[in-house]
């Protein structure tokens, strides 16, 4: 990496880029740059691997190690990140510090900031104005863009949280396993206590294969009721002797799009659904090998 004037293309620094990537350095206004380089050239091994801040400038060419708590590990080893996992702006530097980001004192201390933990799978994406820190933080049913005062003291991070994702987004069935059809679909209760996203899908069973008969979208904390639209072919059979039996199950997202999108299929028990009209055998799409499986 090279930093030089656009005016005159005077060069001030060099940096070997070996194993560096755009998600490891941040670039101030002024053409200050920080960024991050190892300490370990074998790799990183988590907490036995430390990166060290530094920080360079047209005034002052010589690079300048940072100090600060923690021990950052490499992001750069998520080359198909395009957001940026350092800030630069005021004189201050923002940079990850094990979980959470940490930020640069104007007294050449650091400190951490607790609130916003920063992502080992993916970096960011985070911006910086000198004293109010923005990021994204990833919670069971969301993502939530916070801006968070880097001088002010705030509560530790969630104890969930493990390398900047929920650890665990329990779900369970809430309410009575019996439905009635409506024109609005089936109603069903999830119970989701630290919040939950995904696909809420009904299925027919038949042989350990299964076919589709509703879904919906759902997202939210405490307990959430969702109307399920039910497929023709499952709507006429809900009006047949003893009604339609269905399982129940929430896809469930459980890592940001903005990285990667990794779906955890949650069984939520047995639904068995009747209606009023009469039992019709309509035309259904083949059973398929279970999504749970493929």
């Amino acid at each position: 990496m090279v930093l030089a004037r656009a005016s005159t293309a005077a060069i001030a620094l060099r940096i070997p880029v070996a194993g560096f990537g755009a998600q490891d350095l941040a670039v101030a206004a002024d053409g200050t740059i920080a960024w991050l380089a190892p300490s370990d050239p074998r790799g990183c091994a988590q907490a036995a691997y430390t990166q060290t801040v530094y920080v360079a400038s047209f005034a002052e060419p010589t690079p300048r190690a940072l100090t600060g708590p923690g021990a950052p590990c490499a992001f750069g080893s998520s080359p198909s990140s395009s957001h940026g996992a350092m800030a630069i702006a005021a004189g201050r530097v923002v940079y990850p510090a094990g979980e959470s980001y940490a930020v640069t004192d104007p007294g050449g201390g650091a400190h951490l900031v607790s609130e916003l933990p920063a992502n080992s799978n993916g970096p960011g994406p985070i911006a910086f104005d000198g004293h109010t820190l923005y990021a994204v933080r990833t919670d069971c049913d969301a993502e939530r863009l916070l801006a968070v005062d880097v001088d002010a003291a705030g509560p530790p991070p969630p104890a969930a949280l493990q390398y900047g994702y929920p650890v665990s987004c329990p779900v369970a069935p809430a309410g009575s396993s019996r439905a009635r059809l409506s024109p609005r679909g089936v109603t069903v209760r999830v119970s989701c206590p630290a919040g939950c996203r995904g696909t809420l899908r009904l299925t027919q069973e038949h042989r350990r294969n299964e076919r589709l008969a509703g879904r919906r979208e759902v997202s939210g904390r405490g307990t959430l009721t969702a109307r399920v639209p039910l497929a023709r072919y499952a709507a006429g059979l809900a009006g047949c002797g003893g009604g339609l039996r269905l399982r129940a199950y929430l896809d469930q997202t459980v890592y940001p799009a903005a990285q990667r999108t990794t779906r955890s299929i949650q069984w939520l028990g047995l639904v068995r659904v009747s209606a009023a009209g009469r039992c019709r055998r309509l035309a259904a799409p083949p059973f398929q090998f279970p999504l749970r499986y493929r």
